[in-house]
């Protein structure tokens, strides 16, 4: 029998404990900004600039060494600025992840946030909670998942005296412990953290991995076409090398990690704002491509306030009866909805429950929680759970049971059974019928998912005709409805749909969802959910309800669609530089740029255009899937068009301005500048050239583009100058030209399936 003289400690005691002791908390060891810029330095795209330093220090190029060794270490501190950027905002979201403990301070139970804990704190542990520090069980008996901490996959069965270490988790059971260890005093130190952000690949991630492979094999095949004929006509190697440095610049995709980085920080940010806290960067990515929702019932689609509404009792039993019978089955301290409403309806009657002598908490598997009572004298046991698992205790009342059940259940009441066993003989002492309304927006919001292309299923242990009725009341159809089903169940529909291709979401509270939550491409932890599910899940909800769903799709839309803009423009300027300059060698059996003029185009067109991250969108009205084949088709259409324009553009210019050879490289080089920040707005909109207004960032750095390469040309500096008004007539030139782009592309975006789709 569970002790209930332990008062816990005075809050005096406590804040006194607090401020010897510290909050029980580890700090999570981040790199030094000196340690990720080396990072920065080795890996793929490094690799690439690497080489082509090599290659310009080998033919004694040393001005353009210098040049590119700059990009290597601007490229290193550009990245080296955004993950610490990136990593401050995760510190700040996952700070706001807050794990509450049960904890009995001046003999009163209430909820603190963990790092409020102290050693000596008297702590209620149940199914679902991430055990917050070492603890000793002073009564009850729990299951512990160590896995996390040790590796071993079994539950460990924990009794009165055995340690509770800090980051395991209750799977069954539950008992009051006292705290012996806080912080990085446990037993496990910093592996025990109690939100884990394990860094995983996302789609973006493998996107940038794939556009790397196909950008640098048509590099190498455009070097091996170049350096044949150049061979063939026996120009100079140091020359061919040169060429060969320039495209392996033009090809090295320097900001796409960068852009990506800021794109999903700057939404998961803007999630936070709006309720939804992301722990993985990724979720924000894999959002945008999601097609089935997977959601749970209570508290999410319904309300989570749940009441007693109807009673049922069955000879010879009273309804006072049942009340007190479920009452000595049910548990404040559990913290379950269940729980809670039949002992606030017990105390509105007034009805006083028999003597407990022992409790074995609600099981997620056996789908009952059990009390051993003194009745009129003599022990017994009382069950409170699922009718359909209960009926088979009794003999009698079985078919009036069943018809009462499917009634209750009809009208859209979770059923709870009660059966009272004396030896080996169980009765049903009745039925206990708890509303728990739809939530008032829960249709609208269901409507808006189905509106953005989302396939919603709706996922719960509850009786069918419970879910059924809930799902007709929100618009779920009801082949859609999975009703009366187990955790692994439930793990069992995400594979099965991810197997399908499908890229699933899945909303969840308990700890029975958590292998649900971690499996799923994006696992969505509601507000009132437990330690364990907030811990597996990659976005965290602060409000109850859709609502942040729908905001948390919109956002990985958003990213999607700037992203999509981003990786089209790279793909676009990286075949029209290479376009033009390949057409110019042969054409003039010279080099129309050289590497420095490369490098500082590469940071105009690149590092300038990272501002695309932050532009003004509109989500797309279906899930997004990244088809890498369509996009290179889309940009190589494009880049057509782009290069025709700049070749056009040139020529014009120096026919008439009379320009030599290297005037017209300085015509070269402002024209793709130029060129590449006018393409960004033809195709950015990508159902017409005005859509939403651009934002003030890209606006900004689109002017400084232009502004700095404007003044390069005049001032001769790294290019030979400009007279100014050749330099217009250029600007002018190729602004008509991408108004008869713009008017082009709608059929080129639609053909490869990029054009806008929307509502």
């Amino acid at each position: 029998m569970r002790s209930t003289d332990r008062r816990g400690l005075s809050r005096t005691d406590a804040e006194a404990l607090l401020a010897q002791y510290g909050p029980n908390a580890i700090a999570v060891g981040r790199p030094s900004r000196l340690t990720i810029l080396a990072r920065r330095l080795w890996g793929p795209i490094p690799w690439l600039l690497e080489i082509t330093l090599g290659l310009t220090l080998a033919t004694h190029r040393f001005g353009d060494s210098i040049a590119i060794a700059f990009l290597l270490l601007f490229n290193a501190a550009v990245a080296t600025w955004q993950e610490g950027t990136a990593g401050d905002a995760l510190e700040l979201l996952r700070s706001r992840v807050i794990v509450e403990v049960r904890v009995k301070r001046d003999g009163v139970w209430t909820s603190l946030p963990g790092d409020r804990l102290v050693p000596g704190d008297l702590v209620h542990l149940s199914v679902g909670d991430v055990v917050a520090a070492d603890m000793r069980l002073l009564d009850g008996g729990i299951d512990v998942d160590e896995s996390a901490l040790t590796g071993e996959s079994s539950p460990k069965a924990l009794h009165a005296g055995m340690i509770a270490y800090a980051g395991t988790v209750v799977q069954r059971g539950d008992g009051d412990a006292t705290l012996i260890a806080t912080g990085s005093s446990t037993k496990f130190g910093r592996t025990a953290q109690l939100v884990r952000t394990a860094k995983t690949t996302g789609t973006l991630e493998r996107l940038v991995v794939r556009l790397v492979s196909i950008l640098s094999v048509a590099s190498l095949l455009i070097v091996a076409v170049v350096a044949f004929a150049a061979w063939q006509n026996r120009l100079n190697p140091i020359d061919i090398a040169v060429f060969a440095v320039m495209i392996v610049l033009a090809s090295v995709p320097i900001a796409l990690p960068a852009a990506f980085t800021l794109a999903t920080t700057l939404g998961s940010i803007d999630l936070a704002k709006q309720g939804a806290l992301v722990t993985r960067l990724s979720a924000v990515e894999d959002a945008a491509s999601m097609d089935v929702l997977c959601t749970d019932k209570t508290g999410t689609i319904t309300e989570n306030r749940v009441a007693v509404a109807k009673c049922i009792t069955y000879d010879p039993f009273t309804e006072d009866d049942l009340v007190a019978f479920a009452a000595a089955a049910s548990d404040e301290a559990q913290r379950d909805p269940i729980d809670m409403a039949v002992l606030r309806f017990t105390r509105e009657r007034r009805t006083v429950p028999p003597t407990r002598t022992s409790f074995t908490p609600f099981d997620p598997l056996a789908k009952r929680s059990a009390a051993d009572i003194l009745s009129a004298g003599t022990h017994a046991t009382v069950y409170k759970g699922a009718p359909n698992v209960l009926r088979a205790m009794i003999t009698s009342s079985a078919p009036l049971m069943d018809a009462d059940t499917e009634r209750l259940a009809s009208s859209g009441a979770r059923v709870l059974a009660v059966v009272i066993q004396h030896g080996t003989m169980a009765q049903l002492v009745g039925l206990i019928g708890l509303s728990d309304p739809p939530r008032a927006d829960a249709a609208s919001l269901v409507g808006r998912l189905h509106g953005l292309g989302i396939d919603v299923k709706l996922l719960t242990g509850d009786s069918e005709p419970t879910a059924r009725h809930v799902a007709r009341a929100v618009g779920i159809p009801q082949e859609k409805v999975y009703a009366s089903i187990y955790p692994e169940n439930k793990l069992s529909i995400i594979r099965e749909l991810q197997a399908a291709r499908h890229v699933v979401g899945m909303t969840g509270d308990g700890i029975n969802d958590a292998p649900a939550l971690r499996q799923a491409n994006i696992g969505i932890a509601v507000a009132s959910a437990t330690d364990i599910a907030k811990a597996a899940a990659g976005v965290v909800l602060t409000e109850p309800g859709l609502s942040n769903v729908v905001s948390a799709i919109e956002a990985g839309r958003r990213v999607y669609e700037r992203m999509l803009t981003y990786t089209i423009m790279k793909l676009m300027k990286y075949f029209t530089i290479v376009g033009v300059l390949t057409v110019g060698f042969f054409l003039t059996k010279s080099f129309l740029l050289t590497p420095r003029l490369m490098v500082a185009l590469l940071i105009f067109n690149d590092f300038v255009t990272l501002s695309i991250a932050t532009d003004n969108v509109t989500a797309s009205r279906s899930f997004d899937v990244w088809r890498v084949g369509r996009l290179v088709g889309a940009a190589v259409s494009l880049s057509v068009l782009t290069a025709l324009a700049v070749f056009g553009t040139v020529i014009l210019t120096a026919h008439l301005w009379r320009l030599d050879l290297n005037q017209l490289r300085s015509v070269v080089f402002f024209a793709l500048v130029a060129m590449g920040q006018i393409a960004v707005f033809v195709v950015r909109a990508r159902s017409s050239l005005f859509g939403l207004a651009p934002s003030r960032w890209l606006l900004g750095t689109t002017a400084f583009a232009l502004v700095a390469a404007s003044i390069m040309t005049l001032r001769a500096i790294l290019t030979p100058a400009l007279p100014a008004v050749s330099l217009l007539s250029v600007a002018v030139l190729l602004v008509l030209a991408a108004l008869l782009i713009n008017t082009l592309k709608l059929p080129i975006l639609a053909s490869f399936g990029l054009a806008a789709r929307r509502s």
